[in-house]
């Protein structure tokens, strides 16, 4: 026989509990027979201390295992370690030591605990525990407070957003758990906050917003559309930036998309750090993998296979050269105005130069690469083009860049996939009048009808529909 003494702070309800304390083993099998004890006195809980009077056995130890599987249970549903120390009576410093050891001293977890402590933890259930201080991972919280960082939100702005204290949110992203209540603030704040940029009215504002999206950049946060749903608050989960670029569509895992689109995920980094890794080799040896050449050669050879029927994706792909090599190559960089290259590596000269395929119309025969005859896409594109439609206002429906239509013309077929959804426009603007509310349309309209009447191009009602 045992003497408990059942402390509850300070409510006046103190009692002595005599029982018949079971085997360890019986104890963390029953574990939830603590929640039999008097609802009442449960809900005025205030500070729980258990204390063995008299224990013939007191200084015995017993397998921390089962412990050990019920501090991480109680962690799991909530309750933060410092809590489950003020119930049980037990120092945060055992129940670490208990859980984790000491990493710092290449200590592992203790394998044994005393009889008295084994007590003390097991009799810590989850319904001691109110929902305002249970806990939960800090990955989502952290990573949403970044994504709006890199808007430009600052701390002072979630928190009025969020109702959570200013110190509170600054603490969030050195802890690895955090309130679950503070964690569904900041939630509820970022979903009304993701889709909308912070004031501006005022230079200070102004600055404000300018050195917190610096910061983000320089921390290399990622922003909101790096995320969804399902991989925001997850720890195993790595953000990934959608491809935003106007003339090709870049793949994870690759140079163009780590240096294109700024994506910080793993297989980006992987393969920004291979090819850095062969650069630094081949220049170490003496050797310059950058040397540049003339890239008239090599523009005229991927000119041709693309009057074949084949894309700037396959172009690539099929070859080794990123795709923002090749586009580069051929259209440029419209978005920062800048003109075709006029030099390439010798590295990425000898890829395209190798790259003559003969055989791609059989091998891709009814599939979403086949290629067809370009003639009616073309004179599609062409009747179009005579009704006043620009380049421009076609390769925009179209989803693509303005050089993509231009080429379709010059070639002599074209993917099954772009004739259909070529088709698929004409349909919808054949007999459509284009645009003309605004000086630049009414331009457009003009050049386009001169452009077409110059070509001797036929307006749709002269074409077999």
């Amino acid at each position: 026989m045992s003497t408990i003494l059942v402390k509850y702070g300070n409510v006046d309800r103190d009692m002595n509990f005599v029982e018949t304390l079971p085997e360890p083993q019986q104890l963390h099998s029953d574990v939830d027979s603590a929640d039999a004890l008097d609802a009442t006195l449960q809900n005025d809980l205030v500070h729980y201390d258990l204390i063995q009077a008299s224990s013939a056995d007191s200084g015995q130890v017993v397998d921390a295992e089962p412990v050990r599987t019920h501090l991480r249970l109680l962690m799991d549903s909530g309750m933060a370690i410092r809590t489950i120390a003020v119930l049980s009576g037990v120092s945060r410093t055992t129940l670490s030591r208990v859980l984790y050891g000491r990493p710092s001293h290449n200590v592992p977890p203790q394998a044994n605990i005393s009889e008295e402590n084994y007590h003390r933890i097991l009799c810590v259930t989850t319904g001691m525990i109110s929902d305002d201080e249970k806990m939960t991972g800090a990955t989502g919280s952290t990573r949403r407070l970044q994504a709006l960082a890199v808007l430009g939100y600052s701390m002072k702005n979630i928190s009025e957003e969020s109702g959570v204290s200013y110190y509170v949110l600054l603490e969030v992203e050195k802890q690895s758990r955090v309130k679950a209540t503070v964690s569904v603030a900041i939630q509820e704040a970022y979903e009304r906050l993701r889709n909308q940029s912070p004031k501006m009215d005022t230079p200070a504002e102004k600055k404000s917003v300018s050195k917190i999206q610096s910061k983000a950049m320089e921390s290399r946060w990622l922003p909101p559309r790096a995320w969804d749903d399902a991989t925001i608050d997850d720890p195993a989960q790595e953000g990934r930036l959608n491809c935003e670029c106007k003339t090709v569509k870049h793949k994870h895992g690759t140079r163009d998309a780590y240096l294109t689109d700024k994506c910080r995920c793993t297989p980006c980094k992987k393969a920004y750090g291979r090819i850095a890794k062969v650069n630094r080799i081949l220049a170490g040896r003496g050797l310059n993998p950058n040397q540049q050449v003339d890239a008239g050669p090599v523009r005229k050879h991927v000119a041709k296979l693309l009057r074949r029927g084949w894309s700037v994706d396959l172009i690539a792909d099929g070859s080794g050269v990123g795709r923002a090599t090749v586009s580069r190559l051929l259209y440029g960089d419209s978005a920062k105005k800048k003109k075709a290259v006029k030099t390439v590596s010798v590295k990425t000269s000898n890829k395209l130069l190798a790259f003559t395929p003969t055989e791609r119309r059989k091998r891709y025969d009814g599939t979403a690469l086949e290629s067809v005859d370009a003639t009616d896409t073309k004179r599609r594109v062409q009747a179009l083009v005579a009704c006043g439609y620009s380049m421009a206002f076609l390769a925009n429906e179209f989803g693509t860049h303005r050089q993509v239509v231009s080429n379709i013309l010059q070639s002599e077929r074209v993917l099954r996939t772009k004739a259909e959804a070529f088709k698929d426009i004409y349909d919808k603007l054949w007999n459509i009048a284009p645009p003309q509310e605004t000086p630049a349309e009414k331009k457009a309209y003009t050049t386009s009808k001169k452009f077409a009447l110059q070509n001797g191009w036929p307006l749709p009602n002269d074409l077999e529909r």
